[in-house]
């Protein structure tokens, strides 16, 4: 993107960044899956999604393998909503610091296989639900997508 860009919104701004990006890395997707992207980057564009708070207000990110182990004792509900999260922090995480994870004792890898993993249960478990194509379809090309991000 070599111009500059004017936009009325975030989301918008996101819109056609993906869009553009995609269509130039050659990956389709969903408008559906689209749309969930670009929420989810206007989401984390506040840092603040990131991070947990503990009772004394500090702020700290969750590991993805403690996350996995507290979904799988809470409930159907809670459960999908964790695995979401654990989906959406890893696909963030891997698209926008790929090569800052290079660095880290887990690296890209990691969270390439934790976010499809989340995403395919997700799946899974909705199948019942509007949604769960867009689940499927965020694990199946999950390293496509980080790439566009």
């Amino acid at each position: 993107m070599s111009e500059l860009v004017v936009s009325s919104s975030l989301k918008e701004f996101f819109k056609l960044l993906i869009g553009e990006v995609a269509n130039r890395q050659k990956v389709t997707m969903q408008e559906v899956t689209e749309f969930y992207l670009v929420n989810l980057l206007s989401d984390y564009a506040a840092s603040e999604r990131l991070f947990t708070h503990d009772d004394a207000g500090k702020r700290d990110t969750e590991p993805l393998a403690l996350m996995y182990h507290r979904a799988q004792l809470l409930d159907r509900d809670e459960k999908l909503k964790t695995l979401r999260r654990l989906g959406d922090v890893s696909l963030y995480t891997a698209g926008f610091f790929s090569q800052s994870l290079n660095d880290r004792m887990v690296g890209p890898e990691y969270y390439v296989d934790m976010g499809r993993a989340a995403y395919a249960t997700v799946a899974q478990m909705s199948a019942a639900s509007a949604f769960s194509s867009v689940y499927e379809e965020l694990h199946q090309t999950f390293l496509a997508i980080v790439d566009v991000l």
